[in-house]
């Protein structure tokens, strides 16, 4: 019985991980830790809240923990973010008509900064971020999950937006900086 819940609950572990850690490694150890762990305190479940938000509430620790412990050497393997893109790519063509390639090259390239720029988030707004974005989990989902209340969460997403939205303007900002340089070489023009 124990073996079917915990199967059940391995792939929404692993996402979870993948999403706060954004490496492939890291979020596979958080997922056999986050399941151990479970497995081992299984009578400390109190059925107070759905066994799915106890299991991932385990699976949010050991990714922050797995963050923690690489905080100075954060890095995503190109291998991660080239599969990921494939895969993306392979499911937006089995459901969407043919794009021109100038709106798939746009929407490729707008794919790419929106990820890198959440890359750079906080792992703090990170998590709410994409829990409550990409996820798609309610305001009480995720309050329960990071246990902290909703308002808490309400905040961390403005400001993960805020951030996020400071993060796009500045990489909007560069291309025009380099725009505005001199052919001779000269410094760009900042206005």
């Amino acid at each position: 019985m124990r073996t079917q819940i915990f199967n059940g609950c391995q792939e929404r572990v692993f996402r979870l991980a993948l999403r706060i850690t954004r490496n492939q490694e890291d979020a596979e150890d958080s997922q056999q830790e986050a399941l151990l762990k479970a497995y081992r305190h299984m009578d400390q479940f109190q059925g107070r809240s759905q066994f799915t938000t106890w299991i991932s509430r385990i699976a949010i620790n050991e990714a922050l923990m797995n963050l923690r412990k690489r905080r100075d050497a954060f890095h995503v393997p190109l291998e991660d973010v080239v599969e990921q893109a494939e895969e993306a790519t392979v499911r937006r063509r089995l459901s969407s008509p043919p794009e021109s390639p100038e709106a798939a090259y746009s929407r490729k390239e707008l794919g790419e900064t929106l990820s890198a720029a959440i890359d750079r988030l906080r792992p703090l707004y990170r998590s709410v971020f994409v829990m409550r974005t990409v996820e798609e989990l309610s305001t009480t989902e995720t309050a329960s999950k990071l246990q902290i209340s909703n308002s808490a969460v309400k905040t961390r997403l403005r400001r993960a937006r805020n951030e996020l939205r400071s993060i796009l303007r500045d990489t909007a900002a560069a291309p025009r900086a380099f725009a505005g340089a001199r052919i001779s070489g000269a410094t760009p023009l900042l206005a």
